[in-house]
């Protein structure tokens, strides 16, 4: 026989209130309404048709149709439960997916980055050359010092990914690159320093050089140009040791390579001086010194010449004819004309 309208309407009230407790149990209230329980929304709006076009049946009764109600919340019920399960799944791979999440990943974070990357690109440029010839100890901390301001923003980030905490990142990688900077700027500048005295102490040593040599042969030279070379020299050396003075020199390369080129222009020119009157002085000493004697063999000193070892002495031979000839009996007296042979 068939149900009446009032318990139909109780069947059907009663499977909705106890699918809704389920959802409610399961920790799903957000998604009621939603596309996540559309599975569990079909199979109520299909237990409803199914009620709705039997419940006026001759065969149809009300136990047939609370066991009807049974089961349609039963299978509501594990589908709750495997749509419960899942989005739990989903969640743990959303959380855990944020643990490998990096600051490349947040547009804030990204742009300290791009910020820090920026700043040790400049310093590389701006200092890469003196960087190249400092020791490898000084490059090793110099990248070691850099490497950690990076590697600080990736730190900083998986503690508190929070804006606030970007911005006051934001501010220690700025300071850190420009202590950074501020070290590497005071050791280039003590290198470059080091390196001008170096060059300083090799210009003077060839001016000393130069006018040992032009003290030498100032023979060979006019009186102006004795005043001349003098001049010079002391100029010189005034630039050399201005070299050391500079701090310009330290910021300019190319003031420092003319400061320079202007040095050993006037060595080159106290070197020309130097070799022309050399070449002068040795003409002179050729016609005016001993270097123009011509040499003989005669000895004008009766024994030995200054110079030579000492000669042996021999005696010298009786003349033969102050001895007696073979066969003269020696002196026979006066013949008898008076006259005595000798």
């Amino acid at each position: 026989m068939a149900v009446d309208t009032g318990k139909v309407n109780n069947i059907l009230a009663d499977v909705n209130e106890r699918i809704r407790a389920t959802v409610e149990s399961a920790g799903l209230s957000d998604a009621m309404g939603t596309s996540v329980l559309d599975p569990v929304q079909k199979m109520v709006n299909e237990f409803t048709t199914m009620v709705t076009d039997t419940f006026s049946r001759p065969e149809t009764t009300e136990g047939m149709l609370l066991a009807e109600a049974d089961d349609v919340v039963n299978q509501a019920t594990r589908v709750i439960t495997q749509i419960s399960q899942n989005r739990t799944i989903q969640l743990n791979g959303m959380v855990a997916g944020l643990g490998t999440l990096t600051p490349a990943d947040s547009p804030m974070w990204n742009q300290i980055i791009t910020h820090a990357g920026s700043e040790v690109d400049r310093v590389a440029r701006v200092y890469g050359q003196q960087v190249a010839n400092m020791p490898k100890a000084l490059r090793d901390r110099l990248d070691s010092d850099l490497a950690k301001v990076l590697d600080s923003i990736n730190v900083a980030y998986n503690n508190d990914p929070s804006p606030n905490n970007a911005e006051s990142i934001k501010v220690q990688v700025t300071n850190s690159i420009m202590k950074i900077e501020k070290d590497l700027k005071m050791a280039v500048s003590a290198s470059l320093a080091a390196s001008i005295q170096n060059i300083a102490a090799q210009k003077m040593t060839r001016l000393q050089e130069i006018e040992m040599g032009l003290v030498s042969s100032e023979r060979g030279m006019e009186k102006s140009q004795r005043g001349m070379w003098r001049g010079i020299a002391s100029e010189t050396k005034s630039l050399i040791q201005a070299l050391t003075k500079s701090n310009y020199l330290v910021y300019d390369k190319v003031i420092r390579a003319q400061k320079i080129s202007v040095i050993d222009k006037k060595l080159a020119l106290l070197e020309n001086l130097r070799v022309n009157s050399s070449l002068k002085m040795n003409t002179l000493d050729g016609y005016f010194g001993g270097g123009g004697h011509r040499r003989h063999n005669k000895t004008y000193s009766s024994g030995s010449s200054l110079g030579a070892g000492p000669r042996e002495m021999h005696a010298t031979p009786k003349s033969a004819f102050k001895q007696k000839p073979p066969g003269f009996a020696g002196y026979a007296g006066k013949r008898g004309g008076g006259t005595d042979f000798f």
